[in-house]
């Protein structure tokens, strides 16, 4: 199991982000939502990803107030 707030990346696709959620459906592999870190050319926010928890490597963890400061 990965946990909330840490930065993941998908082997597949190389997109990473911070870990923001996780769903678990009774027949299906646990799948999490990445926020990304940065933003698009124009300013605006780049969409999350989701991913099969099968798909992702944890890159690197956060502590509580550094979460906040990307997510608040």
């Amino acid at each position: 199991m990965i946990k909330l707030g840490v930065i993941a990346r998908d082997k597949v696709s190389g997109f990473t982000g911070i870990v923001s959620a996780r769903t678990e459906y009774l027949y299906c592999t646990p799948t999490y939502t990445l926020r990304p870190q940065s933003l698009h050319d124009d300013g605006k926010l780049r969409d999350a990803g989701i991913f099969g928890e099968d798909q992702l490597t944890e890159v690197m963890g956060m502590d509580e107030k550094e979460l906040r400061k990307h997510i608040l």
